[in-house]
């Protein structure tokens, strides 16, 4: 078998990192501010599927449904970590204060 025919994780994005995608792509077009998300590369990242469930609002919306709180949960967590990105970006910090 050709190395490039494997479809190794060099070639395309793990199925984790691709769920978490989706619900950020779905975040950006939230009803409420309070949990709008802000990842507006989010939908250029998805794929397969995952792009055509996203186009279909009754999808999208039966998605959040069938797993409850992990919406929220992923958006909270990626606001919580940018937030983080931010101060520290603002106060010209290094990348290896977070590691130190």
């Amino acid at each position: 078998m050709d190395d490039d025919s494997r479809g190794t994780v060099d070639r395309q994005p793990s199925g984790a990192a691709a769920c978490v995608t989706f619900p950020r792509a779905i975040g950006v077009r939230g009803k409420a501010d309070e949990i709008r998300g802000r990842d507006n590369l989010a939908e250029a990242f998805l794929i397969g599927l995952l792009r055509g469930a996203f186009r279909d609002r009754t999808i999208r919306e039966s998605i959040i449904k069938k797993f409850p709180g992990a919406y929220e949960s992923i958006l909270a967590r990626t606001a919580f970590v940018d937030s983080i990105v931010e101060q520290a970006t603002a106060q010209k910090r290094r990348q290896d204060y977070f590691f130190t």
